[in-house]
């Protein structure tokens, strides 16, 4: 991400190869956020406020040929989204914390299901999530409503095990 007084927040690509230029991916005037390449590396998929509230927009990942056409998928609001490892289906929470299913069909040209409700998260704000591979279970960061959340990193845990 990277912020500019004229476009707001923007997207942007930095190459692991090659002379590891930068590239503008999403540069509108807009806010763009939480960026997340499909698994097959065909689409991305961002929030944007374009509309005027934060919703999920997917357009084609090709860095450096231009803007290619943007699609929402999102129709109530939406951000961090994330991918099902065969590319077919993009998860994203909405604001209230439920969280949505979009079936992604991709052939020659991009198509979107309506998006449909999973479960209610019961988190709000600012927190992460992951999905595993087949789009079944998820994993939740959260924390209590009023504090701080103790975290433990268990280093070596392999050898924790051993000894017990």
């Amino acid at each position: 991400m990277h912020i500019d007084p004229k476009t707001n927040s923007d997207l942007w690509l930095l190459p692991l190869q090659g002379d590891r230029t930068t590239l503008p991916l999403v540069r509108t005037p807009f806010n763009e956020r939480h960026a997340r390449i499909s698994p097959d590396g065909r689409w991305v998929a961002y929030s944007s406020d374009e509309s005027g509230t934060a919703q999920i927009y997917v357009q084609a990942f090709r860095p450096g040929a231009g803007t290619p056409p943007r699609y929402q998928v999102s129709s109530g609001g939406g951000a961090m989204p994330r991918w099902r490892a065969d590319s077919r289906e993009l998860f994203y929470l909405a604001g209230d914390g439920r969280l949505f299913a979009v079936s992604i069909r991709s052939g020659p040209s991009f198509s979107a299901s309506a998006p449909t409700p999973l479960f209610d998260t019961q988190v709000r704000g600012a927190f992460s999530y992951s999905v595993d591979t087949a789009g079944k279970r998820f994993l939740f960061v959260r924390g209590p409503e009023d504090g701080e959340v103790p975290v433990l990193v268990v280093l070596n845990w392999p050898a924790t095990l051993r000894r017990k």
